[in-house]
């Protein structure tokens, strides 16, 4: 039954994860009983297709927590999507965990009116065939009667409002044709009602279960959203609007998988945020106030540390102009982990490190953002027992070598601020000498990864250093062994070569390139490096050399996941303007087709628009080089 629904719902493959989630959905309501979650399984089963309202239940908690209530709300699940009920969810799986680890009631929903209680006078007079849709309805809208109206009263009309018409109608001393045709067609629905089919039966009652379902929604939202303030925000009188956001109730849903310590310390985390009161950084805990008074004693200069942070702006290769800082907002460092998918995302195994790097004020996290403010990269600093500044692993999204160069700016810049030294410190440090630990301040607990040293090249990519004039002179087989002997204790391919490649003497004499080519298939040189050398081959139209790297730049778009084709393929790119016949070949190979694409996927029309382009022109020595970053290039 479930591989029929696969295939069914064209389910196979990228959407799996949607039938897995009514999947679990049917099995929390079917409570073991396997004949009952299969027939829950039945019903659920077409919402496989409503990715929007499936893609808002982010965890197997919001599931859980949902399905006692699914039944109702069901029928009303298509209507009742979007942030409401996104929150909603998150609101209820956080009070339902909460209510599971502290042994607590998790707060149940007590209908209007008892299923019981028989049905109201002006119910009664629906068919039988309604009855169950009227009772669920009768259980959990204020307004019962009210309700079942508008949605009966074309198929069932109020007998009373039809004399009432039909009365006005008579009273008329001269009706125009179109009233006495309306009072001729009243008087025969009085008389003699047409009865609905059995079909429209069905279609009222699910009419009638889907009201009761968003009377249902309506009236608990406001319950459970008023326990989730008093439960995570205490006695404030009112929250402000980050509150009800939808990724930060999402990402507060997690906490309940922390251990008592650290589930007060999140929620005075959040306290604190919500009052406003600026002591966001916990500078007045008595354990962050000792640890402020040792560097003071040490003649460490605290301010740029907890305070008035270096901010570096600068255009960064192919990330754009990017800002990096100290971030200070503890809403903005909840999603720290979120941002690049590790165990510090909510929900994640070591979600509680992120309330102890928000509240230890020996931590801080530094974030760079690009020009619309999204984080692109972070890097965590602590600083050690020994006072010197450990830097811990950079994360970044593209050119994640040329971020860390700016990290290492940055780090530079703040110790030089502070009066600090930066200490060089390997992953076995913090595991194995507990004198070189990064120490708990305020946090019970912290999972420690270890420092991780990053490459400082000291001075010599510097305007005006010894290295960049020989840059002027050197030649092109002198270029890779003249970086080994500079650079000789960092790492050449993964850290210097990206860095000398944006020199202005580099840009100048692209030529050098040409003394890299020993390094054409080494796997260390990042997709990103290859892109800007042969970008800066073919802009200084050294075609012959850039076609030595197309190889590499065929290896990459292998590399390349399908479904990202349509946020664009670089290396697929620059190979337009190199070998054309090569371009379709990997874009042949990637797609694993023998005729023409399929012309509903946009990438695939796109790409061989632009190689078609690229080959046609370059019988007539044009060089078919679409710009880098288009997402996509030429539009067919």
């Amino acid at each position: 039954e479930v591989w029929d629904a696969f295939r069914k719902h064209k389910l196979l493959g990228r959407w799996d994860s949607h039938l897995v989630t009514v999947l679990e959905l049917a099995c929390s309501i079917g409570e073991g009983d396997p004949a009952r979650a299969r027939a829950y399984f039945r019903s659920l089963r077409p919402l496989a297709n409503d990715w929007d309202t499936l893609d808002q239940l982010r965890t197997c908690a919001e599931v859980t927590a949902l399905a006692p209530h699914l039944p109702t709300l069901l029928p009303a699940l298509r209507q009742i999507r979007g942030r409401r009920f996104s929150v909603f969810t998150a609101q209820l799986a956080y009070l339902d965990e909460s209510a599971k680890g502290s042994g607590e009631v998790a707060p149940e929903f007590t209908p209007l009116r008892s299923p019981s209680e028989p049905l109201l006078p002006s119910l009664r007079r629906y068919p039988g065939e309604l009855r169950d849709a009227l009772v669920k309805l009768q259980q959990w809208h204020r307004s019962p009667e009210d309700a079942a109206a508008r949605v009966l009263r074309k198929d069932f009309p109020d007998p009373k409002e039809l004399d009432r018409q039909i009365q006005n109608l008579g009273g008329l001393e001269q009706p125009t044709p179109l009233q006495q045709q309306r009072r001729f067609k009243l008087e025969r629905l009085r008389t003699d009602p047409v009865a609905p089919t059995p079909g429209r039966l069905e279609q009222l009652d699910l009419r009638l279960r889907s009201a009761a379902g968003r009377a249902l929604f309506e009236l608990v939202e406001r319950e459970v959203a008023a326990v989730w303030k008093a439960n995570l925000f205490g006695s404030l009188e009112s929250l402000p609007a980050w509150a009800e956001d939808v990724d930060f109730v999402h990402a507060i849903a997690g906490i309940h998988q922390l251990t008592s310590p650290m589930i007060e310390l999140a929620r005075e985390v959040l306290r604190r945020r919500a009052s406003d009161s600026r002591l966001w950084d916990f500078r007045d805990h008595p354990a962050n106030q000792q640890f402020l008074a040792q560097l003071a004693t040490a003649g460490i200069d605290p301010t740029p540390w907890v305070d008035d942070a270096p901010v570096f702006e600068e255009s960064l290769g192919g990330l754009g102009p990017i800002r990096v800082t100290i971030e200070r907002d503890p809403l903005e460092l909840l999603h720290m982990g979120r941002w690049f998918d590790t165990c510090l995302s909510p929900g994640g195994v070591s979600f509680f490190s992120v309330f102890t790097n928000i509240a230890d004020i020996n931590k801080q996290v530094i974030y760079a953002r690009n020009a619309s403010g999204r984080v692109v990269g972070r890097m965590l600093v602590a600083l050690g027992p020994d006072l010197r500044l450990r830097t811990f692993h950079c994360y970044a999204h593209g050119e994640r070598e040329l971020a860390r160069a700016q990290f290492v700016r940055y780090v530079t810049e703040l110790s030089e601020r502070m009066g600090v030294e930066i200490g060089v410190a390997e992953r076995s440090e913090s595991s194995f000498d507990p004198g070189l630990a990064i120490q708990k301040l305020v946090g019970a607990d912290w999972y420690d990864d270890g420092p991780e040293s990053l490459p400082f090249l000291g001075n010599e990519l510097e305007e005006g250093s010894s290295f960049r004039r020989e840059l002027s002179r050197t030649s092109p087989e002198q270029f890779l062994p003249m970086l080994t002997e500079t650079f000789a204790r960092e790492d050449l391919r993964f850290f210097v070569i990206p860095r000398v490649v944006q020199l202005p003497e580099v840009r100048h004499r692209p030529e050098l390139l040409e003394g890299l080519r020993p390094l054409i298939l080494e796997r260390r040189l990042s997709r990103e490096t290859v892109c800007s050398v042969v970008e800066l081959l073919i802009e200084a139209k050294h075609l012959p050399e850039a076609r030595a790297w197309g190889r590499r730049l065929e290896q990459e778009v292998h590399r390349f996941d399908r479904w990202d084709f349509d946020f664009g393929c670089p290396p697929l790119e620059l190979i337009f303007a190199i070998d054309p016949a090569r371009a379709l070949r990997a874009l042949l190979a990637k797609q694993r087709i023998r005729d023409w694409p399929d012309p509903s996927v946009s990438y695939n029309r796109n790409y061989y628009a632009m190689a078609i382009q690229a080959y046609l022109q370059q019988g007539s020595g044009c060089c078919a080089w679409p710009r880098r970053g288009s997402g996509g290039g030429v539009r067919s």
